[in-house]
């Protein structure tokens, strides 16, 4: 929420072009935060902090994703409905997409860093009805490291929703039983793999 937030009021203050300008700097600044973060916690003698993770929902899941790649400290990392490559971000609807942008996204894809991750435990959960954020992009990324996993494939998993969409409460004219079931399906499952984990002595 705090990047959502800083992009938005930044764009709006006419501080330049959102993808590299705005959303680059904050989302890859604060996802190598995450290491200062867990120094931080280190340091702390009243906490037990053996293990860490990232979770995050649309952008805020690009930074998870992007920390993963950064911080082998990392037991897990949490994407929900994440665009988790720049070029496939649906903001290209708001702002212009040009050859620089292009080039620029190009520079930072996550993955470039495909072998940066493992032994990070990834789990990927996305609606296949996401109308701002591609399912399709989500699946190439999920199968460009499926390789790299091949030693312990239990800690890479993509789990679609099919009536899930990217923005979705029970408000929306798009909250049908079904939707809503399988968000509630959709958290439980992120949270078990923050669970097994954090805390492998445990069966979840």
């Amino acid at each position: 929420p705090l990047a959502k937030d800083a992009i938005w009021e930044a764009y709006l203050r006419g501080e330049g072009d959102a993808l590299h300008d705005l959303i680059i700097p904050v989302v890859d600044g604060m996802a190598r935060e995450v290491s200062t973060v867990i120094d931080y916690l280190l340091t702390r003698s009243d906490l037990i902090v053996p293990h860490f993770a990232t979770y995050g929902f649309s952008v805020a899941g690009l930074m998870s994703f992007l920390a993963a790649s950064c911080e082998p400290r990392l037991d897990a990392a949490v994407m929900l409905c994440t665009p988790v490559r720049y070029r496939f971000m649906s903001l290209g609807m708001v702002y212009p997409w040009d050859n620089e942008t292009l080039e620029e996204a190009k520079q930072h894809d996550p993955i470039a860093r495909g072998d940066r991750f493992f032994p990070t435990a990834l789990f990927f959960g996305h609606g296949t009805n996401d109308d701002l954020v591609p399912v399709e992009a989500v699946r190439s990324v999920y199968t460009s490291l499926q390789p790299r996993y091949e030693s312990a494939p239990e800690r890479i998993r993509l789990s679609e929703y099919p009536h899930v969409r990217h923005y979705l409460d029970k408000l929306s004219p798009y909250a049908t039983p079904q939707a809503l079931a399988e968000i509630t399906q959709l958290r439980v499952e992120a949270h078990r793999c923050l669970l097994r984990f954090l805390n492998p002595a445990v069966d979840y």
